[in-house]
């Protein structure tokens, strides 16, 4: 293949390009929405916006922290049984989140008062 032709070829025709794309793109999305939602949780308790925003740069700075520590474990162990974890972790916690809610029989903004 000569050079010109290996630069015109696109992107979209690669195997696994279109997956990685939608899978990185609703990765932020996710991201992005998860720090309104911890700020527009932390104005909904406190009444104050710069209490909302110092929570918003709290969380986003223990992020930065946890991603370093979590970047080895990736690197270090087989990602696929990582994510499985990673899965049944999650359904554990909200699950519990909807039971302890459920139980009270309250509205989601009173939910965990």
């Amino acid at each position: 293949m000569t050079e010109t032709s290996a630069a015109r070829r696109s992107f979209w025709r690669a195997p696994n390009y279109a997956a990685w794309f939608t899978a990185d793109t609703a990765s932020a999305a996710g991201g992005s929405l998860r720090a309104l939602a911890v700020s527009l949780a932390g104005y909904a308790v406190s009444g104050s916006t710069a209490a909302a925003g110092w929570l918003g740069t709290a969380a986003l700075i223990a992020q930065q922290v946890a991603s370093v520590f979590g970047g080895t474990c990736v690197d270090r162990h087989e990602r696929r049984t990582l994510i499985v974890i990673n899965a049944a972790v999650g359904v554990c916690t909200w699950g519990g989140v909807w039971r302890r809610c459920s139980r009270r029989a309250c509205s989601p903004t009173r939910c965990c008062s």
